[in-house]
């Protein structure tokens, strides 16, 4: 399955870190929201703005909370805070597992990256005292 599939070494010589650094960062930005057909057909470059200004928005009120709760843990119920700890644990995880892949072969594939969507986080209660 991996014959013919360049390494990232390979890649680091030819094109230099910083590439190989950047297109693992964009690549699996897009593929991970809307990039097609074999990894051939993107979407328009505004759509992949919109969805990055969404991201950030997102992973900034996901951390005003994560702030929040941690400085007020009496707001989260034990099970609300296994649950925040399982999501924690197995994001980390699959971004560990997405990073060390790269390191040996060329595969910045966002769908790699599903696998931390699995973790069943409904914290929906948390904070609403």
């Amino acid at each position: 399955m991996v014959v013919g599939q360049p390494t990232t070494a390979e890649w680091v010589e030819r094109y230099g870190l910083r590439s190989v650094v950047a297109d693992f960062w964009v690549v699996g930005f897009r593929s991970f929201w809307a990039q097609f057909g074999w990894m051939g057909v993107l979407v328009n470059d505004r759509i992949y703005v919109a969805l990055f200004l969404l991201t950030a928005i997102a992973l900034f009120g996901l951390g005003l909370w994560a702030w929040r709760a941690f400085r007020r843990r009496s707001l989260l119920s034990p099970l609300q805070m296994a649950r925040a700890g399982l999501f924690a644990l197995l994001f980390v995880l699959t971004f560990l597992e997405f990073v060390y892949y790269n390191l040996k072969f060329v595969q910045p594939q966002g769908r790699y990256l599903f696998p931390a969507a699995l973790a069943d986080c409904d914290l929906s209660r948390a904070g609403a005292a």
